[in-house]
């Protein structure tokens, strides 16, 4: 193998591992999406309840 060849195949396979720590970091913000629409959802929840026991006069 030459050393043109080689550069070419570490050329490639830089542009692999990119695309795939890109792939990684998009899964990792997509799971911090998810849990902070679950906190966000479980805050509306309790402001909801609250605010529903504060018109009641139950709070």
């Amino acid at each position: 193998m030459t050393i043109e060849e080689r550069l070419s195949e570490l050329e490639l396979t830089v542009k692999v591992m990119k695309c795939h720590l890109g792939d990684v970091h998009l899964e990792s913000l997509k799971r911090q999406l998810e849990e902070s629409e679950a906190t966000a959802k479980a805050k509306r929840d309790s402001y909801n309840s609250t605010l529903e026991a504060i018109k009641s006069g139950t709070y």
